[in-house]
């Protein structure tokens, strides 16, 4: 799938289903970033976006979030 076929799937998605297919791409992305080993994982029911890098344990709220809101709030909080 190329770089069009990926953006014209996006915008066909609402916000919660944007945020999901985030997560992984986050989770790599963070993972690069800072070295270790990163996993994110979203409670869409209370809305909590859980973030272990190492050692390193956190929770975030997302509760009203868009996807790039989500975006925003992860590396905020690495």
């Amino acid at each position: 799938m190329d770089i069009f076929d990926r953006i014209i799937a996006a915008t066909s998605m609402n916000e919660e289903q944007r945020k999901l297919k985030a997560i992984p791409l986050l989770q790599e992305l963070v993972t690069l970033t800072t070295g270790e080993e990163c996993f994110l994982k979203l409670n869409e029911k209370n809305e909590l976006l859980t973030i272990q890098c190492g050692q390193a344990f956190k929770q975030i709220s997302v509760k009203g979030d868009s996807a790039s809101a989500l975006v925003r709030d992860v590396f905020d909080n690495i």
